[in-house]
């Protein structure tokens, strides 16, 4: 395989594929994914490293890739991808049409702001992980980013907290998409919308709309969070090409426009949640729920 010129995401697409035919039929867990390619492909590995979590999860839905996580696992598998056909024009196309390509590469786009806001969820004392290929929650029933907190008392009691982030690329549209976290509010007991900004000179003076935004947040009880990202960084993150723009915390710098108020929720509406959504039915399934 030339590796030459490949982009990280199309790069680790091209590698997860032949470490799943590698491995053989069956289902097999990212450590086993991540350790073929090591041995194999060390030097590739090394450049994907920083990039692993957020591209894997955008290559489960990028319908073009073949790779799919098991429902209801933690393991993936390779799907059979639909051969191209010729369309009325004579044209050759595979099932995924132009606009499920576009939406694909958008998904791509975003998923490099997910990797530092579950980071930063876990600064806080949350496990975290990025949560956005998931499908069972249904409409605005899938955050980006959730987080679970475990919270141990007296006499073996354990209380679970739930923060989930719904996160985009920018403030473009952002009263929709400040929605879809007030809809996470109904199993979360702390919901976030968060996106990016690019600037060399961080300050919540420069974001537009900011008032209005907290004026939604404290009305609905949302948090809002601003990832400020270095201009030149935020350009190449909003663009088509996927190349190495993966940026990790430190490098970022993340302010709470207005916090997330703590409301309790109905434990079943919690529950649902986390074993319907998140699969997690066990106690061991909660406490490996960090994707690090």
């Amino acid at each position: 395989m030339d590796t030459n010129d490949k982009t990280n995401y199309r790069l680790q697409v091209d590698l997860v594929t032949d470490a799943l035919k590698a491995l053989g039929h069956g289902q097999h867990k990212a450590s086993e994914i991540k350790s073929w390619i090591e041995e194999k492909h060390k030097e590739e590995f090394q450049r994907l490293q920083r990039s692993w979590g957020p591209y894997l999860s955008a290559a489960t839905q990028d319908p073009s890739t073949g790779i799919e996580r098991t429902p209801g696992r933690f393991t993936y598998t390779l799907r059979p991808i639909a051969p191209a056909v010729l369309d009325q024009t004579g044209e050759s196309s595979a099932t995924g049409s132009v606009e499920n390509r576009t939406y694909a590469q958008k998904q791509d786009r975003e998923a490099r702001v997910y990797r530092p806001l579950a980071t930063w969820l876990r600064s806080r004392g949350f496990l975290a992980r990025v949560t956005a290929d998931g499908k069972k929650g249904g409409i605005w029933g899938n955050p980006d980013v959730t987080g679970i907190k475990v919270v141990e008392g007296l006499l073996g009691q354990k209380v679970l907290e739930v923060s989930t982030i719904e996160a985009k690329l920018s403030s473009s549209d952002w009263k929709r998409v400040f929605f879809e976290a007030v809809a996470h509010k109904r199993f979360s007991q702390r919901a976030y919308f968060a996106f990016a900004h690019g600037t060399d000179e961080p300050s919540l003076s420069e974001i537009a709309e900011a008032d209005e935004m907290r004026e939604y947040g404290e009305k609905y009880g949302i948090g809002v969070l601003v990832v400020f990202a270095p201009a030149k960084a935020y350009t190449a993150w909003k663009g088509a090409d996927l190349s190495d723009t993966a940026l990790e915390l430190e490098d970022l710098r993340i302010e709470e426009l207005w916090p997330a108020i703590y409301d309790p929720v109905r434990p079943s509406a919690m529950n649902v949640f986390l074993k319907d959504v998140l699969e997690l039915t066990t106690d061991e399934h909660v406490y490996g729920f960090d994707d690090e």
